[in-house]
């Protein structure tokens, strides 16, 4: 029963990587901090029952991408660069020194657009920025 589960699980896991780019790496990576979260342990604790070096290899690639995406502005953010504000080299050193992002499809809503209850329970867009 213990390799069927460890197979379901990397088929699981390699599908997940597929599709959010990060194996094959992708330009423009999907991430998203809880569901990463989640990957991370997963793709560790494949590597500690199989003993196979791609399954760190892979949290690590995806620790890396998480920090790189999410520690960043939105690519449609008018701000640019870390979230702490950081010079490149640094965020590079320091990439959570800011929080990271949620990772979540619409941008937040600035303070003076309108609230959207339709929208507030889906986790998208109740978030406000200055």
């Amino acid at each position: 029963m213990e390799a069927k589960n460890v197979s379901t699980g990397r088929d699981i896991m390699m599908e997940f990587a597929d599709l959010t780019g990060l194996a094959p790496e992708s330009k423009a990576p999907r991430r998203y901090l809880w569901t990463d979260a989640f990957a991370v342990c997963n793709f560790l604790e494949l590597h500690r029952r199989s003993r196979d070096e791609e399954y760190k290899h892979l949290a690590l690639r995806l620790v890396d991408q998480v920090h790189h995406v999410l520690g960043r502005h939105r690519e449609d953010d008018k701000r640019k660069g870390w979230v702490s504000g950081l010079s490149e080299e640094e965020g590079e050193r320091h990439p959570t020194a800011g929080g990271l992002r949620i990772g979540k499809g619409m941008k937040e809503r600035h303070r003076s657009e309108p609230y959207d209850e339709r929208l507030s329970g889906t986790g998208t867009a109740s978030t406000t920025i200055t």
